[in-house]
């Protein structure tokens, strides 16, 4: 299934303005910026950011498909906030990505209150703008849940054991057995 958002857009000077149906107002964006913005993390991060991204989206489709948001940009930016940009193993990255939010946004969902992270492309925009309290409340609870089975995934030293537990984090068109991969230092590694 593709999901596909066509929206028109007016030139603002360097950025654009996009309309927002359910604000019933005109928003400023900033693709060029955020292209860029997406360059100079993945540079920093050492190429990783990217693929980290990848896992990260792939995850929430896995678990959370039915959930209408946080997804895209909002995960992309969630990853540049929180990933470890000298940490090279997939597995580590991934883990402390899932704890780390767990961790940060945990009195956000105690409160009912949904957190704000800057749009990097547009400062002062809040990317988290069109997101309920209710669904950053569902996507919060499944990265909490999901952090620790990646977490046992991550520390189990049964290869056998350990790719059960990433196929029940990352689903089942995972790996089934140890054959099916690389004998990398990292499990995910291969997926991504």
């Amino acid at each position: 299934t593709v999901d596909m958002d066509v929206v028109p857009i007016i030139e603002n000077g360097d950025s654009y303005l996009i309309p927002d149906v359910e604000l019933k107002k005109w928003l400023t964006t900033n693709p060029p910026a955020h292209t860029q913005w997406t360059i100079d993390v993945n540079r920093a991060a050492g190429g990783r950011f990217k693929p980290l991204v990848k896992l990260f989206k792939w995850w929430r489709r896995v678990h959370l498909a039915d959930l209408r948001r946080p997804k895209g940009f909002i995960l992309e930016r969630l990853v540049a906030e929180h990933m470890s940009l000298t940490e090279s193993n997939y597995e580590a990255l991934f883990v402390g990505l899932l704890e780390t939010i767990r961790d940060t946004y945990g009195h956000y969902v105690a409160l009912g209150l949904v957190p704000w992270l800057e749009d990097p492309g547009v400062p002062g925009n809040n990317v988290f703008s069109n997101v309920t309290a209710d669904e950053f409340k569902q996507f919060y609870d499944k990265v909490k849940e999901q952090a620790g089975t990646a977490r046992q995934a991550k520390d189990e030293t049964d290869a056998d054991k350990a790719l059960d537990l990433w196929r029940s984090v990352l689903g089942k068109v995972f790996p089934a057995s140890a054959s099916q991969r690389s004998l990398a230092s990292s499990l995910i590694r291969p997926a991504v």
